[in-house]
């Protein structure tokens, strides 16, 4: 359940994203740390990925930002209480937030 996908277009800086991105998913590498993988919409757009507490509340900032093209970060993160969500940025333009939903569910920490 993603929220609203909104693009604008900014004439001085150059255009936004194209896409959202989409298939999000997280999984466990390194024992118990996350990974967050996705579907480029627009690859010529980098990626923010977000936390937060709920899969209904959409993040207030970027975690963590990759280069164009990339299409899996690990997050380095071992806390499982958070929601995953990913969104595309190019020319300081963002797509809407994209949630990680593949059936992975945040838990309380052990």
């Amino acid at each position: 359940m993603a929220g609203p996908i909104c693009f604008y277009q900014d004439f001085e800086g150059g255009p936004g994203p194209t896409a959202a991105p989409d298939n999000g998913s997280v999984s466990f590498y390194a024992g118990n740390k996350l990974k967050v993988s996705w579907t480029n919409g627009d690859g010529d757009s980098g990626t923010q990925i977000g936390r937060s507490d709920s899969d209904t509340t959409i993040p207030t900032s970027a975690d963590f930002t990759v280069s164009p093209g990339v299409t899996e970060y690990e997050t380095g993160q071992t806390d499982q209480t958070k929601w995953y969500w990913v969104r595309h940025i190019r020319n300081s333009l963002t797509s809407g937030w994209h949630l990680c939903d593949d059936g992975f569910t945040p838990g309380p920490e052990e």
